[in-house]
């Protein structure tokens, strides 16, 4: 069904002529984000069953952030919300893990770092201390109430404030987790109400290039 509904909007697209070009931007936009939507629940129950090809291989965590850095540029632009990126490293490291499931981990937790910022600033890269290989994600945003600290990585929770409405569904951390707990790359976090948020995905096998 949703192939059928992409393929009639391609055809009227195609052929708008600058009528309803407002709409069907909205129309356009709406059907992406059910689309997203879908796909990143049906990833969620893959996770859950376990039903994850995973495939290691050796990943520059240079080139991951980078990659990372260049997607949020676009988030942020596409929020039209003032907020600076700030890349931190020093050389460059060599982890062992699944590409794309790493890379699937920092694009929800700069999804949520974006959504969850008004303006400030998001901080990420990666680094070694205490022989412990990491990449982070800070940010200047609302922060996390301690309460809901324990629950903040189970299904449908998001971190609403009140009279503030976020959009989404509050499945992304919940992905973060499971990816976490299935390649075993430990997520953690630390946050303060009103001050921001960071979190930390620790790299067990690493080489420093």
């Amino acid at each position: 069904p949703m192939n059928a509904v992409m393929g009639i909007l391609n055809v009227i697209n195609a052929e708008k002529n600058g009528e309803m070009e407002d709409e069907l931007k909205i129309v356009n936009s709406s059907f992406n984000q059910l689309l997203y939507l879908i796909e990143e629940i049906l990833l969620l129950s893959k996770l859950h069953t376990e039903q994850v090809d995973i495939k290691y291989r050796e990943v520059s965590l240079k080139l991951l952030f980078q990659d990372i850095v260049s997607e949020l540029k676009n988030k942020i632009s596409e929020s039209n919300k003032k907020i600076d990126i700030e890349f931190e490293f020093n050389g460059d490291i060599i982890v062992k893990q699944d590409p794309y499931l790493i890379l699937k981990m920092l694009q929800h937790i700069t999804d949520n770092a974006v959504k969850y910022t008004d303006s400030g600033k998001i901080s990420l890269g990666y680094g070694i201390e205490n022989s412990n290989c990491y990449g982070y994600v800070k940010d200047t945003g609302i922060g996390i109430d301690e309460i809901k600290m324990d629950t903040i990585f189970q299904e449908f929770k998001k971190a609403e404030v009140e009279d503030r409405f976020y959009q989404g569904v509050g499945i992304g951390l919940a992905i973060v987790k499971k990816i976490s707990d299935l390649v075993e790359a430990p997520v953690t976090l630390e946050s303060e109400k009103n001050k921001g948020t960071i979190f930390r995905v620790e790299f067990k096998q690493y080489n420093v290039s």
